[in-house]
C-alpha cells in the first residue's frame, strides 16, 4: 500500500528528523547532559510519540503546543494579607515537575517557580522580586509563614494545576 503526503507534510517530517538527528549527534559527541531543557523536551515527547505508534508527521514540537492553564490565576490568604500566583508554564524533568510563574503579595510582584514531584508533593519555592528592590526574595519576606505558604501550595494551587 502506498501512502501520499502532501508537500508540506513532507517538509515537516524532513524538519522533524533532521532536528532528532542533530539531537542524537550532539548526544554521540558530547553526552545527554549537553542538551539543554528544552532539547531534552523535544527528544523525550518525540521518542514518546514515535513508540506509540505515532506517525513522526503528525508530532507537534511540545513548545508549540499552548497549555490553557496560562494566565490561571490562584488566590489565598498568607498571615491575613491576600496572595496570587499566576501559572504560566510548567516543565517536567525526570521526577521533578517545576511550576513558573508570577506571586502578588503585599505591594510586592515574585517571579519564580515552585517544584513538586510527580505525586504532587511540594519540593521548594524560589521566588524573586521583579523590581530588583529590597525584599528581593519571597521567601525572605515571609519568613516565619513558611508552611503557610506550602498550605497556599497545596490547597488553592498544586491539586487544581496536577
Amino acid at each position: 500500500m502506498k501512502y501520499l503526503i502532501t508537500e508540506s507534510q513532507y517538509q515537516l517530517l524532513l524538519e522533524n528528523q533532521e532536528y532528532v538527528d542533530s539531537l542524537l549527534d550532539k548526544i554521540t559527541d558530547k553526552g545527554y547532559d549537553s542538551l539543554s531543557i528544552d532539547e531534552k523536551r523535544y527528544l523525550k515527547y518525540y521518542s514518546e510519540h514515535t513508540s506509540r505508534g505515532g506517525d513522526p508527521e503528525e508530532f507537534v514540537d511540545p513548545s508549540e503546543v499552548y497549555d490553557e492553564r496560562e494566565g490561571e490565576v490562584f488566590k489565598g490568604m498568607l498571615a491575613d494579607q491576600p496572595i496570587e500566583f499566576t501559572f504560566s508554564e510548567e516543565v517536567i524533568e525526570d521526577d521533578d515537575i517545576d511550576y513558573y510563574g508570577e506571586i502578588k503579595f503585599g505591594t510586592k510582584e515574585y517571579f519564580g517557580t515552585f517544584t513538586t514531584d510527580r505525586n504532587g508533593y511540594l519540593k521548594g519555592v524560589d521566588f524573586s522580586n521583579v523590581d530588583d528592590e529590597e525584599d528581593y526574595r519571597l521567601q525572605d519576606v515571609i519568613e516565619g509563614l513558611e508552611h503557610e505558604l506550602e498550605m497556599f501550595f497545596y490547597e488553592d494551587v498544586i491539586k487544581y494545576l496536577k
